[in-house]
C-alpha cells in the first residue's frame, strides 16, 4: 500500500486551516472534492468549520476560495463537517454533520442542488428517536432493489457506533434498521466505530470503517457485506491503516472519508491527526 499527503492548492482562508474529511468523486470533466476546513484556533468555540470545494486529477486539487456550505442555521452554527456526496436524478445531494455549541450535539443534515455551487440546505435527515444521539458521518449506498442504505455514526453510553437507515429516496424519509457492526473486545475497534466509504472489492460491497480503542486511537479497518447490506460476511482482524506517531499534541488518528475504484485497486482518501488529508492506493485487503 502506498500512502501520501493529498495535494491541495489553496492560497486563501483554507491555507490557514486544518483540512479534514476529504470526499472525492469523479465529475464530468475532472475529479471533484469537498473538504472540511477548521480554523487553527485554541478556543474550541472559535474552531467553526466550513466545507470547501475543489477540482483536480485525484491526487492534486485546486481549491476554491469560498465555502460551499457554511454555518447559517442553529443546527450547524458551530461548524459544518464531514461531507458525503451522492448524485441521483440529475441532482447533487451533500449529507453533512452540523455542530451546535449551544445544544452541545451534532445533527446529520442535507444540502442539495443541481450543482455544488447551487446547494440549498434541506434540514435534518433522520427523525429524532432518543436511541441514536449525535448522528453524523453519513455513508450512502444503493441496494439491488433500488432502496438506499444510509450508514451513520451515532453515540450511545459513551461509545460511537454505526447505525443504519433505509429510504426510497435520498431526500427521505428514512427508517432506522439494525446496527451492522458490533464492537469487538481487545481489538483496535473495541470502544468506538464510525462509518467510512463503501466500494466493491472481489464482488463484495466493502466498507472501510473507522475504529478506536478506549485510548481513542483511531485506525481504519474493513468489513464486507452481502448484496443487500443486511449481513457482514467478512471483517478484518487487524487494522488496514494505523496512525503513525502524531506530531506534537495532535491526536493518534486516521479516519477514512471516501473511496474511488481505480484500475489498480481503490483510491482511499482519509485524514490523519485530525489535521491533514491523505491518499492511499489499496491493492489488497490482506
Amino acid at each position: 500500500m502506498h500512502s501520501e499527503p493529498l495535494g491541495l492548492e489553496r492560497d486563501h482562508d483554507l491555507a490557514r486551516m486544518y483540512v479534514l474529511s476529504p470526499y472525492v468523486w469523479p465529475g464530468a470533466n475532472a475529479f471533484e472534492i469537498l473538504v472540511r476546513g477548521v480554523p487553527k484556533e485554541r478556543n474550541p468555540v472559535k474552531k467553526v468549520s466550513a466545507i470547501f470545494h475543489g477540482t483536480g486529477d485525484g491526487r492534486h486539487f485546486r481549491m476554491n476560495a469560498t465555502p460551499v456550505i457554511a454555518p447559517s442555521v442553529p443546527q450547524d452554527a458551530g461548524g459544518c463537517e464531514d461531507p458525503t456526496v451522492c448524485v441521483d436524478d440529475e441532482a447533487l445531494y451533500v449529507f453533512y454533520s452540523g455542530w451546535s455549541n449551544e445544544a452541545g450535539r451534532s445533527t446529520l443534515l442535507l444540502a442539495a442542488g443541481r450543482t455544488v455551487e447551487e446547494l440549498e440546505k434541506r434540514g435534518a435527515v433522520l427523525p429524532a428517536d432518543g436511541a441514536h444521539e449525535n448522528p453524523k458521518e453519513a455513508t450512502l449506498v444503493r441496494r439491488p432493489d433500488g432502496r438506499w442504505v444510509l450508514f451513520f455514526e451515532f453515540s450511545r453510553d459513551g461509545h460511537s457506533l454505526i447505525g443504519t437507515a433505509l429510504g426510497d429516496r435520498l431526500s427521505g424519509p428514512w427508517q432506522y434498521a439494525r446496527e451492522p457492526l458490533p464492537l469487538r473486545a481487545h481489538r483496535f475497534d473495541s470502544w468506538h466505530l464510525s462509518t467510512g466509504p463503501v466500494v466493491t472489492i472481489g464482488g463484495a460491497p466493502t466498507m472501510f470503517y473507522n475504529g478506536a480503542d478506549q485510548r481513542g486511537y483511531w485506525c481504519i479497518g474493513w468489513a464486507a457485506f452481502d448484496e443487500d447490506y443486511a449481513r457482514v460476511v467478512d471483517r478484518c482482524e487487524e487494522p488496514l491503516i494505523s496512525a503513525p506517531q502524531p506530531p506534537g499534541d495532535f491526536r493518534h488518528t486516521v479516519f477514512a472519508s471516501s473511496g474511488v475504484t481505480a484500475k489498480r485497486g481503490i483510491d482511499l482518501y482519509y485524514t490523519a491527526f485530525d489535521a491533514e488529508p491523505f491518499h492511499a492506493m489499496i491493492e489488497s485487503l490482506r
